[in-house]
C-alpha cells in the first residue's frame, strides 16, 4: 500500500488528490492479484512478493487499468463507495492472469 501512496505522490504529483484517495486501495487491489498470480491472494501470498516485482512499469500500468475502469464508471467519489469498482478492476486483474 505505502509503495502505491508513495508512487501516487511523488510519480505523479499533478494527479488530482480526490482521484488519488479514490483508487489507491483499487490499485493495491489490482497488484496484488497481478503479483501473486491468484485471484484470491490471502495475507502470506502477499508477504511473499518481492520488492523487486513492483517497477515503475507495473505501477503505471496498474494506474492505467484501474484509473480508466473509475472513469468510464463515473470517476467520482460515488464511484469509489460503489461495488461495481472493485468488481471491474477485479475482473480486469484476473483477466491478466489468465491471458
Amino acid at each position: 500500500m505505502n509503495s502505491v501512496e508513495n508512487f501516487l505522490k511523488s510519480d505523479r504529483p499533478n494527479f488530482d488528490k480526490k482521484h488519488r484517495n479514490n483508487i489507491r486501495f483499487y490499485m493495491a487491489m489490482y497488484l496484488s492479484i497481478i503479483l501473486t498470480n491468484k485471484s484470491l491472494p490471502v495475507p502470506t501470498d502477499l508477504t511473499n512478493i518481492s520488492l523487486k516485482t513492483l517497477n515503475q512499469k507495473t505501477l503505471d500500468n496498474a494506474l492505467e487499468q484501474v484509473y480508466s475502469v473509475y472513469k468510464a464508471l463515473g470517476g467520482n467519489d460515488q464511484t469509489a463507495k460503489g461495488p461495481d469498482l472493485k468488481e471491474e478492476v477485479k475482473t480486469k486483474a484476473k483477466e491478466c492472469i489468465t491471458g
